[in-house]
């Protein structure tokens, strides 16, 4: 399940183009952490009370709306997750989540490995230039376009019942 994510504004402004008629290509580079609950929203430019900024990141736009985001710590610290935000190559602050219950604990003999999808139900403006540096660790989600953890068959592979690859879902089962 996508966890929804809120843009900011001076994140939606750094990916239009100058001509104020399309997108930018921009690379997603680092995500700020928090122990810290708050309330997302357009106007912060900083995750409150940040306790770490982490570099390992990787991920790609896996849909018009969701972005897949893989990201790894294997640093000796210890701290708590409770809110995250992606910042881009020009240090803008895309967007961020937040939640009340812990995301995530570290210690300082674990390894922090967080994959999600981050929703993004702004429509304002054309994710799909998003970026990611080094991608060699994702385990991005599967759709009919692209493998995943499994591709899903699409209604006419469904209908067609010889595909050994794909997988069914309910829905494309249903129709049969």
């Amino acid at each position: 399940m996508a966890i929804i994510f809120k843009l900011t504004t001076a994140g939606r402004q750094a990916l239009v183009n100058a001509a104020q008629n399309g997108t930018l290509a921009r690379t997603l580079v680092s995500v700020g952490v928090t122990a810290t609950a708050f309330t997302p929203t357009e106007a912060l430019t900083t995750i409150p009370n940040e306790i770490k900024r982490i570099t390992t990141i990787a991920g790609d736009v896996v849909a018009k709306d969701t972005i897949h985001v893989t990201i790894r710590d294997d640093g000796n610290q210890t701290y708590t997750v409770r809110g995250l935000g992606l910042y881009l190559d020009n240090g803008v602050l895309l967007g961020t989540y937040s939640q009340a219950a812990v995301i995530l604990e570290k210690s300082a003999a674990s390894i922090f490995l967080l994959s999600t999808d981050l929703r993004v139900l702004d429509g304002s403006v054309n994710i799909s230039t998003l970026q990611f540096g080094e991608t060699n660790f994702i385990n991005p989600p599967a759709t009919t376009d692209r493998q995943g953890v499994v591709e899903l068959a699409t209604e006419a592979e469904a209908n067609g019942l010889a595909d050994a690859v794909r997988a069914l879902t309910a829905a494309s089962v249903k129709t049969l």
